[in-house]
């Protein structure tokens, strides 16, 4: 599931701040699906990882309790005197951006 906007390699930086009940960002509340979250960001077993949040995202593909409509566009530009090395994960950071 894609969230616009929001990236990450793991579904807890996307799905807890935006799903789980409580949370700054989240107008959504299911008990099933926050047990499935807290589980899933609770071990590092990779297995019970993933078997939690493919619950959870059968729960989120049910439910639909978000969905954008609204994409921005993304918009580059670049100069010869920029010094970046992009990230393999599509992720914008430029805190060790500079120029020369």
């Amino acid at each position: 599931m894609s969230f616009g906007g929001w990236s990450g390699l793991d579904a807890d930086l996307v799905w807890y701040p935006l799903l789980f009940t409580g949370q700054y960002q989240s107008y959504y509340s299911n008990a099933e699906l926050d047990a499935l979250l807290i589980k899933g960001r609770s071990t590092l077993d990779e297995k019970e990882r993933m078997d939690a949040y493919r619950a959870a995202a059968r729960i989120i593909k049910e439910e639909a309790p978000h969905i954008p409509f609204f994409v921005p566009p993304l918009i580059y530009a670049a100069s010869s005197r920029l010094v970046w090395t992009p990230r393999t994960d599509s992720m914008i950071d430029l805190r060790k951006a500079g120029l020369r």
